[in-house]
């Protein structure tokens, strides 16, 4: 698989989107569905869920790290955008929506 994202942020984006909806939905919740959206930063895209952020993507290795806060991230990355499973093994570390492909 050599094929090139042009924004790896936006990929993994599109993939906490889908995660998402299905979670709310599956659990009733869809009439609380919050927006899902990405800031980038300096080094780092920023995804948000409503008021939390949900991950860091870093925009140079495509690197994705859990929120040690607001405005960093975790030391270590849980997965890469540009693996096989681009950035599903970030879910792997437990979290809610996890098994919701």
């Amino acid at each position: 698989m050599d094929q090139r994202i042009e924004n790896p942020a936006d990929e993994f984006l599109s993939l906490v989107t889908d995660r998402y909806t299905k979670y709310m939905i599956n659990m009733g919740y869809e009439a609380q569905m919050e927006s899902v959206t990405m800031t980038k930063g300096n080094r780092y895209y920023k995804v948000i869920i409503g008021g939390s952020v949900h991950s860091f993507i870093d925009a140079k290795t495509s690197d994705i790290f859990k929120p040690a806060g607001w405005k960093a991230p975790a030391k270590h990355a849980r997965g890469n955008v540009l693996s096989e499973r681009h950035g599903e093994e970030a879910f792997g570390s437990g979290g809610y929506f996890i098994r919701y492909l």
